[in-house]
């Protein structure tokens, strides 16, 4: 097979009968591209770590993108080849990402713990406690799928947050103050 190309992409032909096609770069092994008889292609890697064969997608075949993708299977490779597994290391990530705790599961136990207080959190006022729920339950959940360690300062300053979250208060520039106090007292000195 020759080089890869946007213009031999769009020329691949399906054969009759047949699901798909795949077509390999020359000067990427490993390296290629899978048509599929609608229409939709679809570039992808090959590689095998010991004697295990991974097969990792890259992504559309869009024009334009191909020496972007290129690159990309360039990286894929060379870590195979020093013997990380890629594919391997994205599911322990997502394994690890789904026994995280979120924060959404650490606000019922907080608010349980300040509604009566212990020996290292003392019992909050009936309005703080009120208010600290309308914050922790409503206003913060857009983060409440969030792992605790992804939960920054600069996150919940940005922007992209403070646009998502309702408005509880008149002047909306209080918030990052509110919100900073309740992390605080939720996990102590949280990290910056």
């Amino acid at each position: 097979m020759p080089k890869l190309t946007d213009a031999f992409v769009r020329q691949l032909q399906v054969p009759e009968g047949a699901k798909d096609v795949q077509a390999f770069d020359d000067s990427c092994p490993g390296f290629g591209v899978r048509k599929q008889a609608s229409g939709h292609a679809t570039y992808f890697v090959k590689y095998s770590i010991g004697k295990q064969q991974r097969r990792k997608t890259l992504g559309p075949a869009v024009p334009g993108t191909l020496d972007a993708i290129r690159k990309e299977a360039t990286l894929v490779l060379a870590k195979a080849k020093l013997g990380t597994d890629v594919i391997g290391e994205a599911k322990k990530v997502r394994q690890e990402a789904e026994q995280a705790k979120t924060l959404g599961e650490l606000v019922p136990v907080y608010l349980r713990l300040r509604e009566f207080g212990n020996e290292y959190w003392p019992k909050l006022r009936p309005k703080s406690l009120i208010e600290a729920a309308r914050y922790l339950e409503k206003a913060w959940l857009p983060l409440h799928g969030e792992p605790l360690d992804k939960i920054t300062r600069q996150r919940v300053r940005s922007r992209r947050v403070l646009t998502a979250l309702p408005r509880f208060s008149r002047t909306e520039s209080r918030f990052p103050a509110i919100a900073e106090k309740l992390l605080s007292g939720c996990f102590g000195k949280w990290l910056s």
